[in-house]
């Protein structure tokens, strides 16, 4: 897997109720000569009001080591809730 910063920036349209989400980039500290990067994985979820369909947008801070693992899993399509258990078990992973 490349580099996340390298990779070309494209938008893929997904079936309704098939959507994965994606990885938000984030730069810290820009006056700095190299300011820290942070990765966010972001989801839409659905939520209904009064018959009304509205998403809420979440979003989880992804470990610098799981980018690559995130990042092909979404390119495979794996579910919100998986992704996140992988996410979940890095973050473990990093406590102990």
């Amino acid at each position: 897997m490349s580099d996340p910063k390298t990779q070309a920036k494209k938008r893929r349209h997904s079936p309704k109720g098939k959507a994965v989400g994606w990885i938000k980039e984030r730069l810290g500290n820009t006056k700095r000569k190299k300011p820290c990067v942070s990765y966010y994985y972001c989801w839409d979820e659905p939520v209904k009001e009064d018959g009304q369909v509205s998403y809420k947008r979440h979003q989880v801070y992804v470990p610098v080591k799981a980018i690559a693992q995130v990042q092909e899993m979404i390119n495979q399509r794996q579910p919100v809730a998986v992704v996140l258990g992988a996410i979940a078990s890095t973050k473990q992973g990093q406590k102990a």
